[in-house]
């Protein structure tokens, strides 16, 4: 794979074997994690699930219709496989399994949504979209393309795959959408250095960078909460922000071409800790 920019479905792009900010943040914790999670990755969970129709809903709604399927208000649970294969399916069982046969049909390659969830993501998109701060950004863009780039030091091949790319005049602008309980600074903060996002913004924008396209100008993070009213914080990182993760993707990637060249994947250190209280429990 050559650096640069492509346009890559998520099963392809998740498959590469290229060096993701997610394996670096595995690879932090251990190396042996890094190895574990690879060798058995996972499969997408609900909330993963949440987060892709959220994320279409807000950077591609033109395509949110082609890719989800919205049921009725009235349409039944999915009939549990004691109930397709009894032998005699009570009558509301027959409904249940009719009306699934049917909607797979109809809705062949698409996900299901209920009707409540998917106007829920679908406001929560036009909320972002027709925020304030960042309307003019969403004119005119490109959704989760995906970035490859060689790190100059150790000749890893790296991956990225930015939530929107954008130019507004001569500066180039990345956007990264992240759902959160509580957006207001203080609290976000909080959420940012847990989940890494630190890391996540440094690590894209030196790709973008390394890949010959230039790191962008400008990088915010647009903070939304998941439930109402959906306040929306936007939030631009300073240079000590973006330095903190600099050095943090640069151990973890030091680290994983040493593991690489050596074939050792350690787990966690074997001496004993002390156990301190932590700060918020001390007089």
């Amino acid at each position: 794979m050559k650096p640069g920019i492509y346009e890559m479905e998520d099963e392809k792009y998740f498959a590469h074997p290229a060096v993701s900010n997610s394996d670096l943040k595995k690879l932090a914790r251990s190396p042996a994690h890094f190895k574990h999670y690879k060798a058995n990755p996972p499969g997408q969970s609900p909330v993963m699930a949440a987060g892709s129709a959220l994320h279409c809903a807000i950077l591609e709604p033109n395509s949110f219709m082609d890719r989800y399927a919205i049921l009725p208000d009235d349409a039944p649970a999915r009939p549990t496989e004691a109930m397709i294969n009894a032998k005699n399916p009570s009558e509301s069982s027959q409904l249940r399994i009719a009306f699934w046969e049917a909607a797979d049909i109809v809705n062949e390659g698409k996900i299901t949504l209920s009707n409540e969830k998917a106007a829920e993501y679908l406001h929560i998109g036009n909320l972002v979209r027709n925020h304030e701060a960042l309307a003019h950004f969403f004119k005119k863009g490109k959704a989760e393309a995906a970035v490859f780039a060689k790190d100059p030091i150790t000749g890893t091949l790296c991956k990225c795959k930015p939530d929107y790319l954008t130019v507004v005049g001569k500066y180039s602008v990345m956007l990264e959408v992240k759902s959160t309980e509580d957006s207001r600074p203080g609290q976000f903060a909080r959420t940012a250095m847990n989940f890494g996002y630190f890391q996540a913004a440094a690590w894209y924008s030196t790709l973008m960078d390394w890949a010959g396209l230039g790191a962008p100008d400008l990088y915010l993070i647009i903070a939304f909460e998941r439930d109402a009213p959906y306040g929306i914080q936007v939030y631009e990182l300073p240079e000590e922000a973006m330095d903190y993760g600099r050095r943090r993707f640069r151990e973890a990637l030091d680290l994983y071409a040493h593991c690489l060249e050596t074939n050792e994947w350690p787990n966690y250190d074997t001496s004993i800790q002390p156990l301190s209280l932590p700060n918020w429990a001390k007089d």
